[in-house]
């Protein structure tokens, strides 16, 4: 996917040039590297694609390959074979393969906070308590996409004792389709897509899960432990590391620039909307500033997961992450 062209001409290069503070590498010693990622250009890699958008990466010396690849089991994969270097996955998969024996690390996070919303059809309410004994899609019975609404619904005191729940096997558009359809009451989609969903008169947005679990992870950036101790390696991901935490920053500081950004890349999208997302998910400080892989974050979700059974013990900080790139990149650009 190339969208640095029709990016550069909206924005203009010196804007990113003077915020990230580009550096002029040589062409001959270009650190090499594959980015495996599983969704379309979103507010949730938007950081990476900040960087990219302005050519950081290239003049930073660093050439990255890029291939989407749906499905977290099959990212972790493809980066245990071998096929990249590294991936975004949830965290929950993440810390399931480390109990299993993957020899991989957490390394960042572009979005390491969630930005869910649990929406409601127009005729059932706009409210938690209208929720009660309702129909909620879900992607898998099993999963997060039905323990959160549940622990939302529970912790406001909603009896969901007659609950019931649709499996759509489907992503956050297939869960919004199955309430604006009328198949299902409610379910938890993005911040984006409750927000289509509200624009199209379909859904109301009922609640945040952030104001109630503001600790609740999102998606990481993992690595394998080989790439990790080869020098060559470490050099690549320190600088796609690098590039993406002042991405983030960028977002943050320059919410309508980088909202410009995602409109240019997602011409689908309609600009206001995306201007309001951008401003809700900087408002819940959902972006990785600091590299994204804040001991309280990762230990709060391995709690979450053991206690809801999503994991069957519990994983030390220390086996899934390792934070020694993004010490060295906070050194160099200080912490926010």
């Amino acid at each position: 996917m190339r969208i640095a062209g029709p990016i550069a001409k909206c924005l203009g290069v010196l804007l990113l040039t003077s915020v990230l503070g580009y550096g002029v590498a040589h062409t001959d010693d270009r650190a090499q590297m594959k980015l495996v990622y599983s969704t379309d250009f979103s507010p949730a890699n938007l950081p990476y694609f900040v960087a990219k958008s302005q050519g950081w990466f290239e003049k930073n010396g660093v050439s990255i390959d890029e291939e989407k690849l749906l499905g977290d089991s099959n990212s972790v994969r493809l980066i245990m074979t071998g096929g990249g270097d590294v991936t975004q996955v949830g965290l929950i998969t993440a810390l399931d393969a480390v109990l299993g024996g993957a020899k991989l690390k957490v390394i960042g996070a572009w979005q390491p906070i969630v930005d869910y919303q649990i929406i409601a059809g127009k005729n059932v309410g706009t409210k938690l308590q209208d929720l009660a004994g309702k129909t909620i899609a879900t992607y898998d019975n099993s999963d997060m996409t039905s323990e959160i609404p549940k622990m939302i619904l529970m912790k406001n005191k909603v009896d969901i004792t007659n609950e019931k729940f649709l499996a759509t096997q489907g992503f956050h558009a297939a869960r919004l389709q199955a309430v604006a359809a009328g198949k299902a009451d409610a379910s938890m989609v993005s911040t984006l897509v409750a927000k289509q969903g509200v624009a199209a008169g379909s859904v109301n947005i009922v609640a945040a899960v952030h104001d109630d679990f503001p600790l609740m992870g999102y998606a990481f950036l993992i690595t394998t432990d080989t790439d990790l101790a080869d020098p060559a390696k470490r050099k690549a991901l320190k600088l796609f590391l690098k590039g993406s935490i002042l991405g983030a920053r960028f977002i943050v500081d320059h919410t309508d620039e980088a909202s410009q950004i995602l409109i240019a890349g997602r011409p689908d999208l309609p600009p206001d909307l995306v201007k309001s997302v951008m401003a809700d998910l900087v408002k819940m400080k959902v972006y990785g500033v600091n590299g994204g892989i804040d001991r309280d974050v990762i230990d709060y979700n391995v709690k979450l997961s053991v206690d809801l059974k999503m994991l069957a013990s519990p994983v030390k900080y220390e086996e899934v992450a390792d934070r020694s790139l993004v010490d060295e990149i906070l050194k160099e650009i200080g912490t926010r």
